[in-house]
């Protein structure tokens, strides 16, 4: 049992050195997309860089949706900003839910 709970703990630490390896990465191409993205935004708005700077901060965010039948899925990912103190806020975000929908026909 203990040596099932060392490996356990082994592993574990493993995987997470992973999933924490890549974070500044991921923050600078949340960074990235989120400049294009207001870029693009100023380009068809010029004005919205004074609401921008006026407001108590923003946010920028991604999202991707799949529908099937009854089973939907949506994820994505995004920055806030306070713009108060500059700091960012980086969020990932994740939804599912399922449809039911019923037919009645009357004879």
């Amino acid at each position: 049992m203990k040596n099932l709970l060392t490996a356990l703990s082994v592993t574990l630490l493993f995987i997470s050195s992973f999933s924490f390896a890549g974070v500044e990465e991921d923050r600078a191409e949340y960074d990235k997309s989120a400049n294009e993205t207001i870029a693009k935004f100023k380009e068809e708005k010029p004005d919205i860089s004074g609401k921008m700077a006026s407001g108590v901060g923003y946010a920028v965010f991604s999202n991707v949706g799949v529908n099937l039948f009854v089973i939907s899925a949506g994820g994505g990912t995004g920055i806030a900003v306070d713009n108060a103190s500059g700091k960012k806020t980086y969020m990932k975000m994740g939804r599912s839910w399922r449809r039911f929908w019923f037919r009645c026909k009357r004879f």
